[in-house]
């Protein structure tokens, strides 16, 4: 329980630095466009995503807003319910929602619902923010946990008990 709360305390506090970010970026960079940060690699470009990643299914906004509330709400119950947490599976709960959320914010908040897009990346076609990154790595981080760690007490106790 200690840790599902300091995760959603944390999960705020994303929240906060993406949206204290998206405000510069608003504010300091939408006038000027953009800023090459490491020429022929880095530029912050400032983009209007009124979609997903890739720009897909765009104008899709009650879409997005009810599946990251849906997924938001399944992993913060999760948190709280799911009992063979470690570090992994807390630290991809936090990023997935607190990218979902900060994401979330900018779809409901915006007018015209859209998401503020400013990493642009020379070697990857999409211009993306800090929320998609926590979302990305989340994800990654879940996948791994899934895959390495969910449901090996099981099966050690299984072992254990057939005296293996």
């Amino acid at each position: 329980m200690v840790f599902a709360i300091l995760s959603l305390i944390v999960t705020g506090a994303l929240v906060v630095v993406d949206q204290l970010i998206k405000l510069v970026v608003t504010t300091q960079l939408q006038p000027i466009g953009s800023v090459s940060v490491i020429p022929g690699l880095l530029n912050l470009t400032y983009t209007q995503n009124f979609g997903a990643a890739f720009s897909m299914l765009s104008g899709k906004t009650w879409f997005f807003i009810i599946a990251t509330a849906v997924v938001s709400a399944a992993l913060i119950l999760g948190l709280f319910l799911y009992k063979k947490h470690n570090w992994l599976s807390y630290t991809a709960c936090t990023m997935i929602v607190a990218g979902g959320v900060g994401n979330l914010i900018d779809r409901i908040f915006n007018p015209g619902h859209f998401v503020t897009d400013y990493i642009q990346i020379s070697f990857f076609p999409a211009i993306f923010n800090f929320a998609d990154i926590l979302v990305v790595v989340g994800t990654i981080l879940l996948i791994l946990f899934v895959l390495f760690y969910m449901g090996r007490d099981k099966e050690k106790s299984e072992k254990h008990r057939h005296g293996a």
